[in-house]
């Protein structure tokens, strides 16, 4: 070999002759140039160094797998299923599939496809997500495999969902309005009506009875129309900088009368120096009138239902104002639906109330969530942005 010629690996194979008494006395054996053959398998460890960093790199989570199995994922994929690095690493794919969508990839897999779709996948602790999964066929060593990238769509879904139920209650907010603004005449002239029957009324007579029913029903359509249109129409805004408390204060006192009826005290804890905000304190104070009362009227006698408030430091810097019950709690489908117009969990209620507040604190850029306690019952919890210098 010259002196500019590159290395070259050679194998060398032998065994050694022995004598009768076991001494060596020969050595017998082969050598080969197995430079080629070294070569391609230095190529092949960087083609996958390549491919793990690329794969290390890469947001989705990617796996690859034979005959259903799988022998290699990138730490994404295991961080996104719950699982600690390398123990997917033999697992079949199915068992990371929800159990409804089993077959549907199992079909994937076996016809090859290569096409983008989308399932639910099963993390380890049980719980399935949505995801994108695309998948190529490719050989390594001679075998075939299939690598499969796995884009976690959990967001994308949600906030798809929200932008449909918000077309639909934009329409449905559209018609409700003009339902209640149709009924809102005749129904101002009954209660007018009403009115001069009682002014105009001497002694007391067998009508007095029957405008005694009247007026309360009255009075609750009237009520249910403001509802309505507080739902249906855009809320405007007449923001004032300054304080919370004063507002909830006052939303506090307006529910004494329903929760002394219910048996249900209000405890109300609220700190000084939360920071200021921009309110339209009508609203807001409508807001907490309906949150407390929803509470009061799920608590069972002799509960307790607590405002509490504190100061948040951010990002994103506000308050953070909570409605606790001592009630049963929400079931995981009402708490899909709670915001929803309409849908209410109380016999007689309207189902506006949850869905104007939610609708009124967004447009005081804040948020309107409701969880279930860990102590038993429901939390209300509104997040209102501070005031921007």
């Amino acid at each position: 070999m010259k002196g500019t010629d590159p290395p070259r690996w050679i194998e060398g194979r032998g065994r050694v002759d022995r004598d009768e008494a076991g001494r060596p006395v020969r050595m017998r054996g082969t050598l080969a140039d197995v430079t080629v053959r070294k070569n391609a398998d230095e190529e092949l460890r960087a083609s996958e160094e390549r491919w793990r960093r690329i794969s290390e790199a890469t947001f989705e989570g990617v796996s690859f797998s034979q005959d259903g199995v799988m022998i290699d994922t990138n730490a994404q994929l295991a961080e996104m299923l719950g699982y600690a690095p390398g123990e997917l690493t033999g697992k079949p794919v199915l068992e990371c599939v929800a159990p409804e969508d089993r077959e549907k990839v199992s079909k994937a897999i076996r016809g090859g496809q290569t096409g983008g779709y989308e399932h639910r996948a099963l993390r380890k602790d049980g719980s399935t997500f949505p995801v994108e999964t695309r998948a190529r066929a490719l050989t390594h060593r001679g075998r075939p495999m299939r690598v499969t990238a796995v884009r976690d769509i959990s967001e994308r879904a949600r906030l798809e969902a929200e932008l449909r139920q918000r077309e639909t209650l934009a329409a449905m907010g559209s018609l409700v309005a003009g339902v209640a603004h149709e009924v809102r005449n005749p129904l101002f002239s009954l209660s007018a009506a009403l009115d001069a029957m009682e002014a105009g009324s001497g002694a007391p007579g067998e009508d007095d009875e029957l405008r005694s029913l009247l007026r309360p029903q009255v009075r609750r359509l009237s009520n249910l129309m403001q509802d309505l249109l507080d739902y249906g129409r855009p809320p405007r805004l007449r923001l004032v900088r300054g304080g919370v408390t004063d507002a909830v204060r006052r939303a506090v006192r307006s529910c004494e009368r329903l929760a002394s009826q219910a048996g249900v005290s209000v405890d109300l804890e609220i700190p000084g120096g939360l920071p200021e905000l921009d309110l339209d304190v009508g609203r807001i104070e409508q807001v907490f009138e309906h949150l407390i009362a929803n509470a009061v009227q799920h608590s069972p006698r002799g509960a307790t239902v607590r405002v509490a408030a504190r100061a948040l430091e951010g990002p994103p810097r506000g308050v953070s104002l909570t409605v606790a019950d001592e009630g049963p709690g929400l079931a995981p489908a009402d708490l899909e639906r709670i915001f929803e117009p309409f849908f209410t969990l109380r016999a007689g209620g309207t189902g506006l109330g949850l869905p104007i507040s939610h609708r009124f604190v967004e447009a005081h850029g804040g948020t309107l969530k409701a969880a279930n306690r860990p102590e038993g019952g429901a939390a209300f919890t509104v997040f209102l942005p501070g005031a921007i210098s």
